[in-house]
C-alpha cells in the first residue's frame, strides 16, 4: 500500500502520475468535475505502453490508488495556497 513501486520493470509509479499532471490531467475526487479526472487519469493508464508492454489491472489500482490517497492535512494546505493565488 502506498509503494512507488516499478511500472513496466523500470519506470515508477510517481513518473506516471507526474507526466498525467505535468501535461494538464488532474486527478480530482472533489468539486465541479469530482471523480471525472481521476476515471480520465484511469482509462490513460489503460491506454498506456512501454516497450511493449501494459500496466495490469493490480498496476493501475496500485498507481490510482496512490495517485489519489494524499494526505489530508497536506491536502487543505494545498487548497488554501490555492484558493489564495485566485
Amino acid at each position: 500500500m502506498f509503494e512507488n513501486k516499478l511500472a513496466f520493470g523500470d519506470v515508477y509509479y510517481s513518473r506516471i502520475i507526474a507526466s498525467w499532471i505535468n501535461e494538464g490531467g488532474t486527478i480530482n475526487r472533489f468539486g465541479r468535475r469530482a471523480n471525472q479526472g481521476v476515471d480520465d487519469f484511469e482509462d490513460w493508464l489503460r491506454t498506456l505502453k512501454w516497450n511493449n508492454k501494459t500496466l495490469s489491472d493490480e498496476e493501475i489500482r496500485d498507481i490510482r490508488e496512490l495517485a489519489t490517497n494524499g494526505k489530508m492535512e497536506f491536502e487543505h494546505s494545498a487548497y488554501l495556497f490555492l484558493k489564495d493565488k485566485t
